[in-house]
């Protein structure tokens, strides 16, 4: 397999080099989804516990794997960037706040081969099934450092 940054680095190529911040990460959830679907995921488990940033075109990209061997939950957490969120294998369920104050949520469930971009400052509750391998994508220089 080649490297995940180098497979990233082929799907970016393929988006207009105009689009930028959210659209960019939904165009490319798209092209790394169908990437994704050709290559066996035990064979991606070798990346898992990887964090890494690199220089890919005009963005500077952090990419995350994670191999979550038992289930995990969190409560109103609040995502801190623009963030891609593609489910290699198991199960994700997020629900998504109105706003900080709302107890109203909308529920999705994600499982394999799934992805979703949320915005940053979007608060959200996320239970991740056991067995669960995720890539995460940022837009590194939406950080606030």
């Amino acid at each position: 397999m080649q490297d995940i940054h180098h497979l990233i680095s082929d799907c970016s190529n393929q988006i207009n080099q105009n689009i930028t911040g959210i659209n960019y990460l939904e165009k490319l959830k798209y092209l790394l989804i169908d990437k994704f679907k050709s290559i066996d995921s035990n064979y991606l488990k070798e990346y898992f516990e990887y964090d890494k940033e690199k220089k890919i075109g005009d963005n500077n990209i952090a990419v995350s794997f994670k191999n979550y061997s038992l289930s995990s939950s969190s409560i109103k957490k609040t995502v801190p960037n623009d963030n891609l969120t593609i489910i290699i294998n198991g199960l994700l369920t997020l629900n998504l706040y109105e706003n900080a104050g709302s107890k109203k949520t909308n529920n999705l469930i994600l499982n394999k081969y799934m992805g979703i971009v949320l915005m940053k400052n979007t608060l959200i509750d996320e239970t991740i099934a056991k067995d669960t391998m995720i890539i995460n994508i940022l837009i590194s220089n939406n950080i606030d450092n």
